[in-house]
């Protein structure tokens, strides 16, 4: 099935350094046909980088405000200096500091067009294409095993529902799936109607992944839902009791998670293959929570981390409290005594002067700039100053493997087709 199958990784130069080196002992080793689509052609930790952003119109590179730092980077390269490459990424590394996430998010979307024409000229034979970001993480048995149940003669376009406007589409960093006839559809919806014509639907659109879905559906191709086997979520923020659409998560395969830092990925490569070594059968979220995150949760005679983040103040969960930390709170102890006190607290957290209580049970991830954290992984907690914030997580672990270990019978969940 690898075989048959081109995983395309779509980044950007102000992440690579970072993000990229780790796929290259992970993700690519299991991959016999993958590409790496950027906007700056570069090799990192041995992976070529191509620049995909050179099949944009020059007219929109040269003149379009999002491409600015595009123009900063691959000035020096046109300049025929024999440095170029090194000042291209020296040119990134100062406008960098200056750009706005908005300002990088904007260039990003130009990616998916181009990229998907690539990526069929690439490998015209190829049954399937898998995009994925520089921090998704793929269970890759899994993956293959779904994907030898569908049928590749079928226009396909399956990922996680997210929505602008009345444009349905594949949320592109928890993993995209596009038939070969798909995406075949796809390339000639586009070279018919004429890459100017997108190029202008790009301008007005603000997701790259909104672009795609909006030309797939032009193409007549639909989006296939495919939660919970896609999350966008790591697998340390993901609640595991989670269900929708008639679906458990708990029941089904684990196949993409998303937001996932080098560290974790490293980390949860390591747990996959030691689960594969024991000769365990596939991964389903239910395996991630009983053999990866319960084991991971603070227990006692400490069951509570410093610098260590369980999102016990998500917006979503299902029910949280929130109470003025005080002097007998402030080591958490007095936190941790109000979630002991409220029947279905599962966690609590002591952050920035305030404690939360969440009923349902997360991981979470360490502190950036933290001794748990390091740099540039982990979640990132800080106050106006620009300080790292405080911040105490605790977990009732008897609570949460009772909680979780009350969920009802899997009854022949498999695959979303």
């Amino acid at each position: 099935m690898a075989s048959s199958v081109l995983v395309i990784l779509k980044t950007g130069a102000t992440e690579a350094p970072l993000k990229l080196p780790v796929h290259a002992n992970t993700t690519f080793r299991c991959t016999p046909n993958h590409v790496v689509y950027s906007d700056l052609a570069e090799t990192i930790a041995g992976i070529p980088l191509e620049d995909v952003l050179a099949d944009v119109s020059p007219a929109i590179r040269a003149s379009h405000p999002d491409f600015a730092l595009y123009e900063a980077m691959h000035a020096p390269l046109r300049a025929e200096d024999p440095h170029g490459p090194r000042k291209g990424r020296a040119a990134l590394d100062d406008a960098a500091a200056a750009a706005t996430a908005a300002a990088a998010w904007t260039l990003d979307k130009w990616k998916f067009l181009p990229l998907a024409r690539r990526a069929l000229a690439r490998m015209p034979a190829a049954r399937w294409f898998v995009l994925v970001e520089a921090d998704t993480y793929v269970v890759w048995p899994s993956l293959f095993d779904w994907l030898a149940g569908l049928d590749p003669d079928q226009a396909m376009y399956a990922g996680a529902p997210t929505q602008i406007g009345d444009v349905t589409f594949a949320h592109g960093g928890s993993g995209v799936v596009v038939s070969g006839p798909a995406m075949r559809r796809l390339v000639e919806t586009v070279e018919a109607d004429g890459v100017a014509a997108w190029e202008d639907v790009t301008t007005r659109e603000w997701a790259g992944d909104c672009v795609l879905g909006k030309a797939l559906g032009e193409a007549g191709v639909g989006l296939t839902w495919t939660w919970p086997l896609t999350q966008g979520r790591r697998p340390g923020s993901l609640d595991y009791g989670s269900a929708m659409w008639g679906r458990r998560a708990w029941c089904y395969p684990a196949v993409f998670y998303h937001h996932v830092d080098a560290r974790e990925i490293e980390g949860f490569w390591e747990w996959e293959q030691e689960w594969y070594s024991r000769g365990l059968p596939r991964i389903r979220h239910s395996d991630v929570f009983a053999d990866y995150i319960a084991p991971r949760l603070a227990t006692a005679p400490e069951p509570s981390r410093d610098d260590w983040d369980n999102r016990s103040d998500y917006a979503e969960a299902e029910g949280f409290q929130t109470h003025p930390a005080n002097a007998s709170s402030s080591d958490g102890g007095g936190c941790a005594r109000r979630c002991a006190d409220w029947d279905e607290c599962l966690q609590w957290e002591l952050k920035g002067g305030t404690c939360f209580l969440a009923k349902v049970a997360r991981l979470g991830n360490p502190v950036v700039g933290s001794s748990a954290g390091g740099v540039g992984v982990g979640v990132k907690e800080r106050e106006g100053d620009g300080e790292v914030q405080s911040v105490r997580s605790g977990w009732m672990v008897e609570r949460i493997l009772k909680r979780y270990g009350e969920q009802e019978e899997c009854a022949g969940e498999e695959w979303v087709v």
